[in-house]
């Protein structure tokens, strides 16, 4: 029965099996997500825009495909329920509200924004 289940499963390999194939892997030890040797360090991406500026840093970069961006989103999913029993979107932003993350201690807290924090409008650069 192992053999079979073996041999069926490298021809229907799961979703998850599928993304590490394409080099889209989860670490839960280290916290770390790798995409083709390319690391986000999850307790670097303790809140929605730290980890907005990583996904937009691998979307920029030329080897980024649509579907490294497709298994990369999926890979976090899976890793946030792993984590913290919620989807990416219920760990980071649940009904719009902004958390600060802690992938050490699979927690999240509602984030405070401060006016000191808050960036001011640049104005437009000249054409």
């Amino acid at each position: 029965m192992t053999d079979s289940y073996e041999y069926l499963t490298r021809l229907n390999p799961s979703p998850r099996e599928q993304r590490h194939q394409r080099r889209v892997r989860f670490d839960p030890v280290q916290r770390v997500i790798d995409v083709t040797s390319y690391s986000l360090h999850l307790d670097e991406a303790r809140n929605g825009v730290a980890l907005l500026d990583w996904l937009l840093q691998i979307a920029m970069k030329g080897w980024c495909s649509p579907q490294l961006l497709h298994d990369l989103v999926w890979e976090l999913e899976d890793a946030c329920e792993r984590v913290f029993g919620k989807n990416l979107q219920g760990v980071y932003c649940p009904w719009g509200e902004p958390r600060v993350v802690d992938w050490r201690q699979g927690t999240t807290r509602a984030a405070r924004l401060q006016a000191g924090n808050m960036t001011k409008r640049q104005p437009r650069e000249a054409r």
